[in-house]
């Protein structure tokens, strides 16, 4: 259940509006600048929805979902679970400064889906910055030293290793319930759903979606793991 912190203001509709305009961070964080989307309403924000409890069209929401969270990043922030109530309600916020919908979808709902899109940038975002260090021994720019040095210290640590090694098998076999990574890359399901009704002349059921994203090739035939295949079997 959300927990909205009080502000001077929390609806939706609220009419304070950026342009162009740039931010600096804490000290811990680098300076950032942050550009606002496409103007489809009038007023500077993009006309979003909820479709199967996820943002669309979900490519811009993530984009800008993620340029908001590098505006504010901390040091203890290993993972998302690590953030505070503070800091969410200001990743959204910044999120509703850019984004509107329809007034039958309430808010809740749309930080529902907020809330799982920004849990899996961030994923992205700590994945992406351990395999820069690890690969080059090098610092994400986007990152600021304090906190750069925070993360490689933590990612050094004997527990987080360990717990890193069993999430990668897990990732790859598809153990403890989760099927492996599916096949659909970056495009939603909705997208996938629609590419599959062009090729089927028909709407697929949900069962074809997900054979479709969990097929090598997207042939619906060769399960990209057992796990998959038995997730597809017992549903």
């Amino acid at each position: 259940m959300r927990r909205i912190l009080a502000s001077a203001n929390n609806n939706r509709e609220h009419t304070s509006m950026p342009s162009e305009w740039e931010t600096t961070q804490e000290s811990h964080t680098p300076h950032v600048t942050l550009t606002a989307p496409t103007n489809d309403t009038g007023d500077g924000r993009m006309k979003i929805d909820v479709i199967g409890g996820k943002l669309e069209p979900s490519n811009k929401c993530s984009r800008k979902i993620t340029e908001t969270i590098y505006e504010r990043l901390e040091p203890s922030g290993f993972n998302w679970k690590s953030f505070s109530d503070v800091t969410k309600n200001f990743y959204f916020e910044e999120f509703k400064k850019y984004f509107v919908w329809r007034s039958e979808i309430s808010e809740e709902v749309v930080y529902d889906a907020w809330l799982n899109s920004a849990r899996l940038q961030y994923s992205g975002i700590c994945c992406s910055a351990r395999r820069t260090w690890e690969e080059n021994r090098t610092r994400n720019n986007r990152i600021g030293r304090d906190v750069w040095l925070s993360w490689v210290q933590y990612w050094n640590t004997p527990s987080f290793k360990e717990k890193s090694e069993i999430q990668k098998k897990n990732r790859s076999s598809g153990v403890d319930g989760h099927p492996s990574t599916h096949t659909g890359g970056s495009a939603s399901h909705k997208v996938h759903a629609a590419r599959l009704e062009e090729i089927l002349k028909r709407k697929p059921t949900l069962g074809e979606v997900y054979k479709y994203t969990h097929s090598k090739g997207h042939d619906s035939v060769t399960f990209v793991d057992t796990k998959s295949k038995r997730t597809y079997v017992s549903s």
